[in-house]
């Protein structure tokens, strides 16, 4: 097969591998009005003013997806959060650690975490929105 042709095929079936994957109704993944077990995750409303301030809510997350994932649970819903320097976030056991080492929150808990949504961000996890955090209190 010449060279030229073998490129074109492979152009083809890229292209044909891209819109099938961008297109939602060509997708397997099971539908969540018509799965039970499926539960779908609010996400946060898209209005600008939205972006920065105060989230409150509890934290949570899930050690077994993605290798573990930790967010905050809002009324808004999920927000996965970069935490500020020296903070760290465990998925097992669910818990975030301030800069000098202590448990600051616990699963379930809550948090006050000022800051502003990257909505360009993308983070393997992928829960909700990315907020990176300037500032965290226990509530």
């Amino acid at each position: 097969m010449p060279t030229t042709l073998r490129r074109a095929l492979a152009l083809t079936l890229l292209t044909l591998l891209v819109v099938a994957c961008a297109d939602p109704e060509t997708t397997d993944a099971p539908d969540e009005e018509d799965d039970p077990e499926v539960e779908a995750t609010p996400q946060p409303d898209d209005d600008p003013g939205e972006d920065e301030g105060t989230l409150e809510g509890t934290l949570s997350g899930d050690p077994l997806l993605e290798g573990g994932c930790v967010w905050l649970d809002t009324d808004e819903g999920r927000y996965e959060v970069a935490w500020p320097e020296g903070y760290d976030a465990s998925a097992d056991p669910i818990e975030l650690r301030d800069p000098d080492g202590e448990v600051l929150a616990r699963e379930g808990d809550g948090l006050r975490v000022t800051g502003e949504v990257n909505r360009e961000a993308f983070t393997i996890c992928q829960v909700g929105p990315l907020w990176e955090a300037d500032e965290v209190e226990a509530r």
